[in-house]
């Protein structure tokens, strides 16, 4: 899939006061933002949960995510005025790693400034994902990588997903990590042909998607 060209922040700061969510605007991240980008992860819990400890490590290397704003994915952010204030990406697998190497499209790192959490941004960009891409999820599923403690997987991000009508995935056998002595279960969790982009219209209406299919 090609990555949709960057549109330029056209906000002007106010320093007075946040934007209410109906005010925040969602715009594609390209290398001119990749200091913002890595800025906002930097200000997230740094712990077991968003990922392995060399993943997280990844996700704040300055070449790393340069190569993520210039790759097949595409990062969106959501910013209030000049300030990034989140973000998710999202791609498509042409052989995704279970279901018999069906078609899916993936999201990941979707992370919320801890200031602005209750506004329903996480959801926003969710739904703007599903925008680009509904065109095709009638065809195809999508997944998410998640992260829990042994024994306590009803995570903030987990549960959120499971409203969204993502479910452990049946196919694909969870792996573990260990990290300060705690051990912490990587799973993917998935959803159904279509589902996503059902919920969605049943629960958050959009407009009918504009991107280019993705790359054979």
């Amino acid at each position: 899939m090609q990555s949709e060209p960057h549109r330029p922040n056209t906000f002007a700061a106010d320093p007075k006061m946040h934007r209410s969510a109906s005010q925040l605007q969602i715009l594609v991240l390209g290398p001119d933002q990749l200091t913002p980008l890595i800025a906002l992860r930097s200000r997230m819990d740094n712990e077991p949960t968003l990922g392995k400890r060399e993943d997280r490590r990844i996700a704040l290397d300055t070449a790393a995510v340069r190569d993520e704003l210039q790759g097949r994915s595409t990062t969106l952010g959501m910013y209030d005025a000049e300030r990034l204030v989140g973000v998710v990406t999202y791609g498509y697998f042409q052989r995704a790693p279970y279901e018999d190497d069906a078609p899916c499209w993936y999201f990941k790192g979707l992370a919320v400034d801890g200031r602005y959490r209750r506004k329903k941004i996480g959801l926003r960009l969710v739904v703007e994902c599903v925008r680009r891409v509904s065109a095709y999820l009638g065809d195809t599923g999508c997944a998410i990588a998640t992260c829990y403690r042994d024994g306590e997987p009803n995570t903030a991000a987990r549960l959120f997903y499971d409203r969204l009508g993502f479910r452990d995935h049946p196919l694909e056998e969870c792996s573990e990590f260990e990290e300060d002595g705690v051990t912490y279960i990587e799973r993917t969790m998935g959803t159904e042909k279509g589902a996503l982009a059902e919920w969605v219209k049943r629960n958050a209406p959009v407009p009918a998607p504009s991107n280019s299919p993705p790359a054979s």
